[in-house]
């Protein structure tokens, strides 16, 4: 069931566990699943149990994380698990479809605009070493829905390259690349995601504290422009999906700082850039070979 899972697999990108675990026993209950069947119960009752506690205000903030995020590795192993077994029992099709979306020096390179000079930089230097360069100038249709053109960017490269500022990181767009390269690194092992930093505040321990106090305080301001938006009787359309993505990004902040403190990280400030642009270049020949 292809569809499905491609569905869990982006639930589980977005957090969205209990979802996720409803649609993955659809699948065990359909299939004849045993495995599954016994083993999502329990981690559905994990994640309410700690659902719970946290209404509750009867667990600590990191202890409601660790276990959110133990749930989520579990929850990411069966499903890994699962198209494990589908591979073996269908290799042909899934190697097709593989071949298909996933070239092997194909680099999705992942920016705010306020560091498009610096991704230009990049992408000329990665284009002069024979990569292929995914990026939304120039990728991106006119009418094409922006967050399918995300996950179908990220799906098609074997490599993502976010440049990571301060700009970056409080971007709802760039936050929704991040969480998902993360998930498709997790679920296959040949794939890579390069940090390039220009600010390297996010390894200060303050730095998620400032960055959630920041988003809060652009979500406020887009509540108080619904206010405005219902007194004068106007559709709030234009401004729900951005709330959406801040709600995402400020629920997700923690794990992507951690994520990035753990990864391959690339200093670029300044002169650096053109200074470790060989550790760029190896790092993904390294992933190509």
């Amino acid at each position: 069931m292809p569809n499905r899972i491609d569905l869990i697999n982006l639930l589980i990108s977005q957090g969205k566990i209990k979802i996720a675990i409803e649609q993955l026993s659809k699948i065990a209950n359909s299939g004849g699943r045993e495995d599954l069947r016994s083993e999502l119960p329990k981690l559905s009752a994990r994640f309410n149990n700690n659902e719970k506690k946290k209404r509750t205000n009867v667990i600590s903030e990191a202890d409601y994380n660790l276990e959110w995020n133990k749930i989520l590795d579990a929850l990411t192993s069966l499903v890994q698990e699962y198209q494990e077994n589908v591979s073996q029992m269908d290799s042909k099709d899934r190697h097709t479809k593989n071949t298909a979306t996933s070239g092997i020096r194909t680099v999705f390179i992942s920016y705010n605009h306020n560091d498009q000079e610096v991704a230009f930089k990049i992408q000329d230097a990665l284009k002069s070493n024979g990569l292929d360069v995914i990026i939304d100038v120039d990728s991106t249709r006119a009418g094409v829905n922006i967050k399918e053109a995300i996950e179908d960017s990220i799906g098609r490269a074997r490599v993502t390259l976010c440049i990571i500022s301060n700009h970056s990181l409080l971007s709802g767009w760039v936050g929704m690349e991040i969480i998902n390269t993360f998930f498709h690194v997790r679920l296959n092992k040949e794939r890579k995601f390069i940090a390039c930093y220009l600010d390297d505040d996010f390894f200060d321990r303050e730095f998620t504290l400032k960055a959630v106090n920041k988003i809060e305080q652009d979500i406020s301001k887009i509540e108080n422009l619904m206010s405005e938006y219902a007194e004068k009787k106007l559709d709030t359309g234009d401004l729900n999906s951005e709330k959406t993505r801040l709600y995402d990004l400020r629920n997700n902040i923690d794990k992507i700082v951690g994520r990035l403190r753990e990864s391959l990280c690339v200093d670029i400030r300044g002169e650096k850039l053109e200074h470790n642009l060989h550790k760029i270049l190896e790092a993904i020949t390294v992933i190509g070979s």
